[in-house]
């Protein structure tokens, strides 16, 4: 009764914000391009009004997606073509509509998928409305991977990533049940949708040692050496189709769009998988998640002695922090100390990096299950890092998956929160 409660409440959550982004359209379902001009738009409206029969769209395969952009994605090519067929460029209410199913049946697949990975429902349940749903404020801390299902319902332009997304995943379900064939067909389709779908190969690997963990701790490598003798077929189809498609991709659009330079990558990676901690690490204010990560060796290393050396370290972690914070800025001890104590500024900030950590620290009872998220993740990630101009939507995927090892820390959590309370122990599986 508790689970169907909550399954409930999710739904809900999930159903209010998808809602809240169907409602921008509904209040304006047509947008004036030449008043208000959108880039991505006018190149793709440019390179459909260039089609005027099925014949036309051979070029598709061959060439750069819709105009002169240089991404080949034929299969988005004909989603967005059919959309145009029936309705006027600038009517974007059903581009919307459709945008939001799509989002909703990938939620499902991906509740699905995790589900049969780690047969948890109450795990699922906590990934999905991380992932999708709306959160009070003290969750948004956790990650910051929930920036990515916001930016892809902003625009019904957005739509190949939950496409890409559900192929892959359909890819990956279909994989660990042995079916070969048709993963690969879904893997293939994946990157029809988007160039992301390469990410499906790496990620295979990843979920069928997720799904014969157990064999390859007893056995290792003679269980892995087995196992590739006895599917060397459809391991070297796998990997023939993959070698076409690459080459099929280079030979149409080369490397791909790249816009800007690209020297700080690993600050925006950093920023993304290490959640308050990294924003504020990689993003210029490295003084309040410094001060946290003292406070929470002071906590946990202190935590045996008196309060009297306990209020000395906290002292001494706050005065790190300041002359820190002024060395950065270049300025007074004074201003610092105010920065420090401003209840709106590094001290809000240091209390959610603090909390931050210790639930992240949780995670550590179950680090499997949250590897399996992070390392997924990394992975499904990966070409955004690749260019300058990627956006938070084209980390959807992603996005999901680091939402896996969040929830699994959560649930850390409360179980050790559950222990040190006088209160009835829950089994949150």
């Amino acid at each position: 009764m508790a689970f169907l409660a909550a399954a409930v409440l999710v739904a809900v959550s999930i159903g209010i914000k998808a809602g809240a982004a169907l409602r921008v359209y509904i209040d304006e379902p047509t947008r004036d391009f030449i008043l208000v001009y959108d880039v991505d738009w006018a190149y793709l409206n440019r390179g459909l009004n260039q089609v005027h029969s099925f014949a036309d769209t051979a070029r598709w395969w061959t060439g750069a997606w819709c105009g002169v952009v240089p991404f080949w994605r034929p299969l988005t090519s004909y989603v967005f073509w059919g959309m145009k067929l029936i309705w006027p460029p600038e009517y974007l209410l059903p581009r919307q509509i459709i945008s939001v199913f799509l989002h909703l049946c990938f939620i499902a697949l991906a509740g699905l998928f995790l589900q049969r990975m780690t047969r948890r429902r109450w795990l699922v349940l906590l990934t999905l409305w991380l992932f999708a749903g709306v959160r009070p404020f003290p969750l948004d801390c956790f990650s910051s991977g929930i920036a990515a299902v916001g930016d892809l319902l902003s625009d019904p332009k957005n739509v190949p990533d939950s496409l890409t997304g559900m192929c892959m995943l359909l890819s990956l379900m279909l994989l660990a049940e042995g079916r070969w064939l048709g993963g690969l067909i879904a893997a293939a389709v994946s990157v029809g949708f988007k160039e992301m779908g390469f990410t499906t190969w790496p990620l295979a690997l990843l979920t069928l040692a997720w799904v014969y963990r157990d064999r390859i701790t007893a056995e290792r490598w003679k269980y892995m050496t087995s196992s590739v003798k006895r599917n060397r077929l459809p391991i070297a189809m796998w990997l023939l189709v993959l070698g076409l498609l690459v080459l099929i991709h280079f030979l149409t659009v080369g490397i791909g769009y790249r816009i800007g330079t690209n020297v700080y990558w690993y600050r925006r990676a950093g920023a993304y998988f290490a959640g308050p901690v990294g924003a504020n690490m990689f993003l210029g204010n490295a003084a309040a998640p410094i001060t946290a990560i003292l406070l929470v060796v002071v906590i946990v290393g202190f935590r045996r002695l008196s309060p009297i050396p306990k209020f000395f370290g906290v002292l001494a972690c706050l005065a790190a922090g300041i002359l820190l914070d002024a060395c950065m800025l270049h300025t007074t001890w004074e201003i610092a100390l105010a920065r420090m104590f401003a209840p709106e500024l590094n001290l809000s900030i240091v209390a959610i990096c603090i909390v931050w950590l210790l639930v992240a620290w949780q995670a550590i009872r179950d680090w499997q299950t949250a590897a399996f998220g992070i390392a997924m993740s990394i992975i499904a990630s990966m070409p955004t890092w690749l260019a300058a101009q990627t956006l938070e939507h084209t980390r959807y995927l992603a996005s999901f998956f680091i939402e896996i090892a969040v929830a699994v820390a959560l649930l850390e959590s409360g179980k050790a929160l559950a222990q040190i309370l006088p209160t009835k122990k829950v089994l949150l599986r």
